[in-house]
């Protein structure tokens, strides 16, 4: 390297290309991002807003408990009047929450260096329960960059009392904890710091007025309307946590830190991706290594007089964080770590800059980095191949409760990414009496047809149904229909769509008229029934939706071709097809039997 070009590299203008970097890899997996209910209830909202047809004065439902201010909803209406399209406003709120590049890299220089910003920086691409919030996006997809931006107030506060340190703290403290209330973890940091400033004389009094009107600010519409409704929302949260059977335990915090140190990468290595379970396992130790050579570094940042504080306060916020997180809730979703993850990675980079100047700690340093970058490449593009084909192996364990070991129970689950969202709601619009069967019609019961209100202001698509006087349309994976050989008619983004004949007589699901969730609860049925015999030829197929998937029980299912019971032929998460069992240019008499769970939440349609 010559020292021209080690000079470059060492310039502020490389350092902001590479941040710039960092911040890019996090917005390829956009794109890709898939379609759920939260976010397009919360996509609904703001479109409402953005049409003028409601004002809501509280946030998004947490945990089924309390809602908070209304600070998401209004961001996303201002992101949606701008971007107008599902893509480019998903692409806005990626922007926002990329900022945690640059503010990890501001709060690593303040704590240690330029070194453990950058670390800091990358080590923020591993892959980790964090990571999977891209995938799946709502408002806990900002909270490392609001974690990042009260812990860096903080930090700057304690080395310059400055009134708007302390006033950043309270607001970014307080929005934190809209983005997901187990943030509420790094609070614990703002009584250390007000303690420190009472002690050394510099807390002053307007200072601590102005801090707690910056922290009321985002919560006023909210604490209003709760104030003109008895106070009811918050009568609930106090019965939330005082009920012992919701809130956790304090002996699960190994596994809680388990969970998220290596747990996330796990993860991704082998059921997402679908590795085989050594090399996922070589992959995530490979990962976990250049946590280990943190650890490593923590040791002797201990020792050396000048980051002892730093890395003892560290330590005090991450066990405080996991201590916070651990009790607040019996289960521990995926989108409950970022906090812990923020800390955890901070040390890590912290450690690792701290292991000193010989060139072996240089190699440890690149090698660390290096791993972290090519693990993040290969999600970026393993996330792009699954989603493009409708193949996302998905497990609601250890997702939904990140300290539990996996189950195994893998489904296929072929969500909308947000590429085809536009494409989608233009085949809708396009359609006068539109009327959509298999993963299509799972995939618009939980998003309000939000796709076709975005495109065109409409929301009056029959989900399943066997209306007389519709187009009905039946859209399946890729993987699907490559597998039965079926050539679609169509394509949508994962999906490829046919010309379908219902059967049976449930009677359709409608979008709802407001935004609520769920979006779409199928009406209590009877524990048992039958759907009329019909007959299926020989080229023909019967497709079987669970269109109320993780919202109601789907019953037991039992296919009959002339008597004799059938399997499918291929299944994912929301369809199981089957194909004719009779001789070519024949046909075979179908009888369908559907014992326990709600059969109005099950969709019949032959293509």
């Amino acid at each position: 390297m010559t020292p021209r070009l080690r000079i470059w590299l060492a310039s502020r203008t490389a350092r902001n290309l590479a941040l710039a970097a960092l911040a890019l890899l996090l917005l390829l997996r956009i794109p890709y991002a898939g379609v759920h209910m939260g976010l397009a209830r919360d996509f609904f909202a703001a479109y409402r807003i953005v049409h003028g047809d409601e004002f809501p004065p509280y946030g998004p439902v947490l945990n089924e408990t309390i809602h908070l201010g209304p600070v998401w909803f209004y961001l996303l209406a201002l992101l949606l009047a701008v971007g107008r399209t599902w893509l480019s406003t998903l692409l806005l709120l990626g922007a926002v929450a990329a900022l945690q590049v640059p503010l990890a890299y501001l709060l690593g220089k303040a704590l240690h260096g330029r070194r453990a910003g950058l670390l800091f920086a990358v080590g923020l691409l591993v892959p980790s329960w964090s990571t999977f919030e891209w995938l799946l996006p709502s408002h806990p997809l900002l909270s490392p960059a609001l974690d990042l931006a009260f812990l860096l107030c903080a930090v700057r506060y304690c080395r310059r009392p400055r009134t708007r340190y302390l006033v950043g703290m309270a607001l970014f403290g307080v929005l934190a904890i809209h983005a997901h209330p187990a943030n509420a973890g790094l609070l614990w940091v703002a009584p250390a710091v007000a303690a420190w400033a009472w002690r050394r004389g510099v807390l002053r009094a307007r200072d601590v007025l102005l801090a707690a009107a910056a922290a009321l600010l985002p919560l006023l519409p909210f604490l209003w309307w709760d104030f003109t409704h008895g106070f009811a929302e918050w009568k609930r949260a106090g019965a939330y946590l005082g009920n012992g059977r919701t809130t956790g335990s304090v002996f699960d915090l190994a596994r809680l830190f388990a969970g998220v140190a290596w747990g996330g990468a796990r993860e991704w290595f082998e059921p997402t991706l679908g590795w085989p379970a050594p090399w996922a396992g070589l992959a995530t130790l490979t990962v976990a290594a250049g946590g280990a050579a943190g650890a490593l570094g923590l040791v002797a940042g201990l020792r050396d007089a000048r980051t002892r504080r730093v890395v003892l306060c560290g330590l005090a916020t991450l066990l405080a964080v996991l201590l916070t997180t651990v009790l607040v809730r019996v289960d521990t979703p995926y989108y409950m770590a970022a906090s812990t993850w923020i800390v955890l990675a901070g040390l890590v980079a912290i450690g690792l800059a701290s292991l000193g100047e010989t060139r072996a700690a240089h190699a440890v340093r690149v090698c660390a980095a290096a791993v972290a970058l090519a693990a993040c490449a290969v999600t970026i593009a393993g996330t792009a191949r699954f989603q493009a084909q409708g193949t996302w192996a998905f497990e609601w364990v250890p997702w939904f409760d990140i300290k539990r070991p996996r189950d195994g129970q893998l489904q296929i689950l072929p969500l909308m990414p947000a590429y085809a969202q536009r494409a989608s709601g233009k085949f809708l619009c396009a359609q006068p009496a539109p009327a959509v069967h298999g993963v299509y019609a799972a995939q618009l019961t939980s998003d309000h047809a939000i796709a076709m209100r975005l495109f065109c202001d409409r929301g009056d698509v029959h989900i399943g149904g066997n209306a007389p006087d519709r187009e009905h349309w039946l859209g399946l994976s890729r993987a699907m229909l490559a597998h039965v050989g079926v050539r679609p008619a169509r394509r949508i983004g994962p999906l490829g769509l046919v010309p379908a004949r219902p059967v049976g007589d449930t009677p359709p699901l409608l979008p709802p008229d407001v935004p609520v969730y769920p979006a779409q609860v199928p009406p209590p049925a009877s524990a048992h029934s039958r759907v009329p015999a019909f007959r299926l030829a020989a080229s023909e197929h019967l497709a079987v939706t669970h269109m109320a998937y993780a919202l109601a029980e789907k019953p037991a299912i039992v296919v009959r071709m002339d008597g004799r019971p059938v399997a499918p032929a291929f299944e994912d998460g929301f369809v199981s097809v089957y194909a004719c069992d009779c001789a070519r240019g024949a046909s075979a008499e179908v009888d369908i039997e559907m014992r326990g769970g709600n059969s109005r939440g099950v969709d019949l349609a032959v293509f």
